[in-house]
């Protein structure tokens, strides 16, 4: 079923969604969008990634569309058909403390920092994960605590879980040789 948007108050307003206000629409990928929406709090926003396949690259010096929105945007939703998670995507997003997934077993790849400095609570789990790159993937998250990764991943990428200082544990790593 097709969402439907309609507009309040110059805002898109999701109509499955009560009090859920659209705040911006990007493309991120071929067949993937970013919508970021206002949280029921009315201050801060939620990102969610939906559509089919992989996210653009980005690097450190882009501007990203949604730039604007970053130091409020506070949670992650990951959507089911979106497959690989590109570089820098959410660098530098540092109010993020949730990534929650609609099936995360979709998620195969992360890129070169994709969740750099972000300041998750918790642990999550990418048993989808097969590729072996994410390099820095997750440095600085200081709050992560834990991560259960596919036991496809045979190496894992320089500096993965840098300065994540409170991390306690790293599991699925059975097939890891480097």
């Amino acid at each position: 079923m097709d969402k439907i948007y309609k507009r309040v108050n110059g805002a898109w307003v999701d109509s499955s969604e009560e009090n859920r206000i659209v705040d911006f629409v990007c493309y991120v990928g071929e067949n993937v969008t970013l919508t970021i929406k206002r949280n029921t709090d009315g201050v801060t926003d939620t990102a969610y990634l939906e559509g089919v396949g992989a996210t653009k690259d980005y690097t450190k010096e882009d501007v990203k569309p949604w730039a604007e929105y970053i130091p409020m945007i506070t949670a992650i939703h990951i959507g089911a058909g979106v497959t690989s998670l590109g570089d820098y995507l959410f660098a530098e997003h540092t109010a993020v403390k949730q990534l929650t997934f609609e099936d995360s077993s979709t998620v195969a790849h992360l890129g070169d920092r994709c969740f750099w400095r972000c300041q998750f609570n918790g642990e999550f789990a990418f048993p989808g994960l097969t590729d072996s790159t994410m390099s820095r993937a997750f440095a600085a998250c200081v709050n992560l605590e834990a991560v259960k990764l596919s036991d496809k991943v045979t190496a894992i990428g320089d500096n993965a879980f840098l300065n994540c200082i409170n991390l306690l544990s790293v599991t699925g790593l059975g097939n890891v040789t480097s």
